[in-house]
C-alpha cells in the first residue's frame, strides 16, 4: 500500500469514526483466477474493499472506561493475533494498516489499550528491523539459503535477483499481434535473381567448416570450440550466414548476402573490442546455434512465425555486443558512463541494443531495411524485449512468470498472449546453457568466465574496492561456483524450458500446421545427461581440492562485523520499544492522558509513515498497479 492510498484510508476512517463505525481499508487481492500476465491490455485497478467494523472490534475505548477497555482489549488481542509473519510479503502493509488504526483512535481523543500499542508498535519495529537488515521484508536471497558456500550464495543472490527498491509505475507492455508464416509469406513475391547477387559469399567458408556445419549444426552438442578454431576465432560471421540461409530469411525478407556479411563482420569486430575471455563472438555464436537447435530440432518451428525467427536469431547475434567484460553491478558501483547513461537499469543490455541498432542505421549494414514498417517495428520490439530479458537480475521473475503461465487453467490462451515471453525464455536459456553441454565445452567456457570474473576483481582491487562475489582469484572456489550455478540457476531454467517445449510441440495448435512427429525426450531435454555428468565432475574436483587443502578460506571477521552492525540496529529499536512502554504506564489524570495521546499520535504517525514508504518501495512490497 503506498502512502497516497494510506492517506486516503486515513481520511475515510476519520469520517466513519464520527458516525459510529470505522471503515478499514483492506488491500485488494485479486481472486486466484485473475492472474495478470505481461502483454495483456492494461485495466483500471479494482478499488479496495471497505469493511464495516464496530469500534470495539478493532480497538478499545478511552483509558478511563474500565469496562470498555477490558472488552475491547480482548478483541484487540484477538485481532493482532492475525498479524502475518515478519517474513511474509504483506508484513509491511499489515504493519502500516495497524498503525493507521491506532491513529484513527487517537484522532478522536481516545487512548488505545497498552496491549494494543505494545503489540502493534512491536510488530512494526520488527518489520522495520527486518527491512534494515535484509533490504526488504523477505531477504532477496531466501531461495539460495541452502547454498553451503557463502560466497557462491552471495553471488547468486546479487546476480540473479533484482535488488532495486525504487517505486515504478511503468505501463504494461502493449499486447502484440503475431502474424503466422502464411501471412508473412503473403507480403509479396520476390524476384529470385536479387538474392543470387553475392550468394557465393555464403559458400566461402574456411576449410572444414562446411563439413562441420553439415554434420553438427542441428545438434545440441555442436562443437563450438572446433568451429572457433576453424574460423580463426571468428565463428559468428559464418554461423550467422549459415543460419539465416537455413531459415530462408535472406529470401523472405530481401536481405542481400553482401549486406548480411558486412553486418555480421561488423558485429563480430564489436565482440572482440575489449578482448574478453568469455563474452566474445564465440559465446554469441554458441548462443545463436543453441537458439537454432531449440526452434528447429525440437519442432518449435511449427509454432513460431518467420518474423519471430528473424527476431530471435538477430537478438542472439547481438545480445552481448561490445560487452565490457565487467558486470552491471561493477558499472553501477563504479558510477561509469554506461551506468549514468542508462540510470542503473539493465546497463549492459541497454548498451548492447544501442550498439546493434546504431549499426543497423547504416544503409550498407541494415539487414532490416526491406521490411515493411509494421514488421520492422515488431522485430525491433521483440529484439529489445529479448535482449533486456538476458539481464540476469530478471532471472527469478522470468521463471516465476513462466511457471504461472504453464500452470494456468487456460494455458493455450495465455501462451498466445505471452508469445514474446516464450521467446525471452528461449534466449535466456541459450545464454546460460553451457553447463548442459558436453564436459569439454562446459569446462572451457567455465574457465573463460571465471577468468573474466577475476579480471574484474583485479580492477576492483586496483581501485581500492572490495572484490565482487567470485571475483577474487585468491579465494574463489570454481567447483563451488559451478555447482551453485547449476543447482540454483541452470537446472530450474532447463526444467521450465523442457516443460514449455513439451507443451508447445505435443499437439499444440499452431498457425503452421506442417506435419511432424513428436520428438523424443532426448531431443526435448538434451541437457539432462550432460548436466548430471558435469555435476559429478565438479563434485570430484571439489572433493579433491578439499582433500588437498586448497579450498579457499572464508572471512569470518567480515561476517562478525556485519552481525555486530545488525545487532546494534536491533538494540536501538528494542530500546525505543521499552521507553515507549514505560511512558504508557505513567499514572496520571485526564491531563496526563491528553499529553500522552498527543505524543503517542506523533510517534505512531512517524512510524506509520516510515513503514508505509518502505512497504511501497521495497522489493517485496506489492505495487497495486504491477502486482510486484
Amino acid at each position: 500500500m503506498n502512502s497516497r492510498s494510506c492517506a486516503a484510508s486515513h481520511d475515510m476512517g476519520c469520517a466513519a469514526s464520527r458516525a459510529g463505525t470505522v471503515k478499514v481499508v483492506e488491500p485488494f487481492k485479486p481472486p486466484a483466477d485473475e492472474k495478470g500476465y505481461e502483454g495483456q491490455k492494461a485495466t483500471r485497478p479494482v478499488p479496495p474493499r471497505l469493511i464495516q467494523l464496530k469500534k470495539d472490534e478493532v480497538f478499545s475505548l478511552s483509558a478511563g472506561s474500565a469496562a470498555g477497555t477490558t472488552a475491547s482489549a480482548e478483541s484487540t488481542v484477538s485481532s493482532v493475533r492475525k498479524l502475518p509473519e515478519i517474513s511474509d510479503e504483506d508484513a509491511a502493509s499489515a504493519a502500516a494498516g495497524k498503525l493507521r488504526l491506532l491513529l484513527k483512535q487517537l484522532d478522536v481523543g481516545e487512548m488505545p489499550s497498552v496491549d494494543a500499542l505494545k503489540t502493534t508498535i512491536s510488530f512494526a519495529a520488527d518489520v522495520l528491523n527486518s527491512i534494515a537488515k535484509n533490504g526488504s521484508v523477505v531477504p532477496s536471497d531466501d531461495k539460495f539459503q541452502s547454498v553451503p558456500d557463502e560466497k557462491v550464495r552471495e553471488w547468486l543472490s546479487q546476480t540473479f535477483t533484482r535488488e532495486e527498491s525504487t517505486y515504478t509505475n511503468s505501463q504494461q507492455p502493449v499486447q502484440r499481434k503475431f502474424k503466422s508464416v502464411a501471412q508473412v509469406v503473403l507480403i509479396g513475391q520476390y524476384i529470385d535473381n536479387i538474392y543470387h547477387e553475392g550468394s557465393s559469399i555464403v559458400q566461402q567458408y574456411p576449410p572444414g567448416v562446411n563439413e562441420l556445419f553439415a554434420e553438427q549444426m542441428d545438434s545440441w552438442n555442436f562443437n563450438i570450440l572446433h568451429a572457433e578454431q576453424l574460423c580463426s576465432n571468428a565463428p559468428l560471421r559464418h554461423i550467422g550466414h549459415e543460419l539465416f540461409r537455413k531459415h530462408d530469411l535472406t529470401k523472405k525478407y530481401k536481405i542481400l548476402p553482401s549486406c548480411l556479411d558486412a553486418f555480421l563482420a561488423k558485429v563480430e569486430a564489436g565482440y572482440q573490442l575489449h578482448g574478453n575471455p568469455y563474452h566474445n563472438s564465440t559465446h554469441a555464436a554458441d548462443v545463436l546455434q543453441t537458439v537454432h537447435y531449440l526452434i528447429s530440432s525440437t519442432g518449435l518451428e511449427h509454432w513460431i512465425s518467420s518474423l519471430e525467427v528473424l527476431a530471435i536469431l538477430l537478438a542472439a547475434t547481438v545480445h552481448d555486443l561490445e560487452h565490457t567484460g565487467t558486470t552491471n553491478t561493477f558499472h553501477i558501483q563504479s558510477y561509469t558512463d554506461y551506468a549514468l547513461l542508462y540510470n542503473d537499469r539493465a546497463v549492459l543490455e541497454n548498451f548492447h541494443l544501442n550498439r546493434a541498432f546504431t549499426l543497423l542505421k547504416e544503409d550498407e549494414l541494415n539487414i532490416l531495411k526491406n521490411l515493411k514498417l509494421e514488421d520492422f517495428r515488431l522485430v525491433r520490439s521483440l529484439v529489445v524485449e529479448m535482449v533486456l530479458a538476458t539481464d540476469m537480475s530478471s532471472h527469478s521473475d522470468q521463471l516465476k512468470h513462466m511457471r504461472q503461465l504453464i500452470s494456468s487453467p487456460d494455458v493455450i490462451v495465455q501462451i498466445e498472449k505471452g508469445r514474446s515471453k516464450v521467446l525471452c525464455l528461449l534466449l535466456h536459456m541459450a545464454d546460460i546453457s553451457h553447463p548442459g553441454k558436453e564436459w569439454e565445452t562446459h569446462q572451457e567456457f567455465s574457465s573463460r568466465l571465471v577468468e573474466e570474473f577475476f579480471r574484474q576483481g583485479d580492477q576492483e582491487m586496483q581501485l581500492g574496492r572490495t572484490c565482487s562475489p567470485l571475483c577474487n582469484r585468491n579465494t574463489t572456489s570454481v567447483p563451488e561456483c559451478q555447482l551453485g550455478f547449476i543447482d540454483y540457476i541452470v537446472s530450474p531454467s532447463f526444467d521450465v524450458c523442457g516443460d514449455l517445449l513439451e507443451l508447445l510441440v505435443s499437439g499444440y495448435p499452431s498457425d503452421n500446421t506442417a506435419p511432424h512427429s513428436l520428438p523424443s525426450r532426448d531431443v526435448l531435454r538434451p541437457w539432462e545427461k550432460p548436466i548430471n555428468s558435469n555435476k559429478c565432475a565438479w563434485k570430484k574436483k571439489k572433493k579433491k581440492s578439499v582433500e588437498g587443502g586448497t579450498k579457499p578460506r572464508h572471512h569470518a571477521e567480515h561476517d562478525e562485523e556485519k552481525e555486530s552492525k545488525a545487532e546494534k540496529k536491533r538494540s536501538t529499536i528494542e530500546t525505543h520499544k521499552v521507553s515507549t512502554t514505560e511512558t504508557l504506564r505513567t499514572p496520571g489524570g485526564s491531563e496526563t492522558t491528553t499529553i500522552l495521546t498527543r505524543e503517542m499520535h506523533r510517534v505512531v504517525t512517524d512510524i506509520a509513515t516510515v513503514v508505509t514508504k518502505v512497504g511501497s518501495s521495497s522489493p517485496s512490497g506489492n505495487d497495486p498497479t504491477t502486482g510486484r
